[in-house]
């Protein structure tokens, strides 16, 4: 991917964009999908593309204390973490792609001279094995997961982490997030959003029912529209 040298900074409201990865800027959906079917299927729980979905944007550990119930010692879980997770970056060789779009934002940020950081609940070693795989570190000031932290989405942990990683403050960084749990902690975090992919209206709409009108703006496709035209619109909010 080539690389582009940030232009200096223009009038913005933002210093700093925090990407989530799986969904939003990874098109890994299928992969996490087929690696806990096979987690699922050793206890003999039947996990639905619909329960994947309702999950998306967790940790896995989360989503095992949740399943496994009286099985989810805390040993297990951790093992089964770390299976699920090896398991991902096995099959992730030659079939992970960035999300349509994704590559032209990654360009258009690093132009415009912000701050980028990917915060994901996924374990650190995925996060960093996704990252070579498309050769786009060079994209990013930080990378952090939300594993070791005690809570994870909607808990807003993780996003004022990465704030503090990059010296922004809160209201001057937007999040790029694709589920429900990480839209809820953009927002508790006092962050603008973007919720993207297919269920974005979705998403922001169940937000709203939960929290009331928050500051989120759905973008259902990267590539049908550009950051410069997007934060036109998130410049209104002012």
């Amino acid at each position: 991917m080539p690389r582009l040298a940030p232009a200096p900074m223009t009038a913005s409201p933002y210093g700093a964009a925090i990407w989530d990865m799986d969904g939003t800027l990874v098109d890994s959906e299928d992969l996490h999908y087929q690696s806990w079917r096979e987690i699922m299927a050793d206890y003999g729980i039947a996990y639905s593309r619909a329960d994947f979905l309702a999950d998306f944007g967790r940790t896995s550990l989360a989503v095992l204390r949740e399943y496994l119930g009286e099985q989810a010692t805390p040993e297990e879980c951790q093992r089964l973490a770390a299976r699920k997770s090896q398991h991902f970056r096995t099959h992730m060789k030659g079939a992970l792609r960035l999300m349509p779009g994704a590559a032209a934002w990654l360009d258009a940020f690093q132009r415009q001279g912000l701050h980028q950081v990917i915060a994901s609940s996924a374990p650190m070693a995925s996060i960093a094995a996704a990252v070579q795989e498309l050769d786009i570190g060079p994209y990013f000031t930080a990378l952090l997961s939300g594993i070791p932290l005690p809570r994870s989405k909607p808990d807003p942990a993780l996003f004022r982490q990465a704030a503090a990683s990059v010296d922004v403050p809160a209201g001057a960084c937007l999040v790029l997030e694709d589920s429900r749990y990480g839209i809820e902690a953009a927002c508790r975090a006092g962050m603008d959003s973007l919720a993207v992919g297919e269920r974005a209206h979705a998403v922001v709409q169940a937000v709203q029912n939960d929290m009331g009108p928050v500051r989120c703006l759905p973008l259902p496709d990267l590539s049908a529209q550009g950051w410069p035209d997007v934060r036109l619109q998130l410049q209104s909010w002012a």
